[in-house]
């Protein structure tokens, strides 16, 4: 998906629907990962660290370790 803007838009703009219906950190997580894959396919690397880490931050309110870490770690590399 990081190779591929129109999917990744796709996905971002479904997750970000979903997590619209929910007053939940978790789904407010998937949506923020999932724009940060749009910036990254589109080549932004900043906008994409900068979405990872707000991703980061909300798993880590939801209480989701390993989704917290892997968000970390794709910051990292954006």
């Amino acid at each position: 998906m990081l190779d591929d803007r129109d999917s990744a838009r796709s996905y971002a703009d479904a997750a970000a629907g979903v997590a619209g219906m929910f007053d939940s950190s978790a789904w407010r997580a998937m949506a923020e990962s999932a724009a940060a894959s749009v910036a990254a396919a589109e080549g932004d690397s900043v906008g994409a660290r900068e979405r990872f880490e707000a991703a980061a931050g909300l798993y880590e309110r939801a209480g989701q370790p390993y989704w917290l870490q892997r968000s970390r770690t794709q910051a990292a590399a954006a």
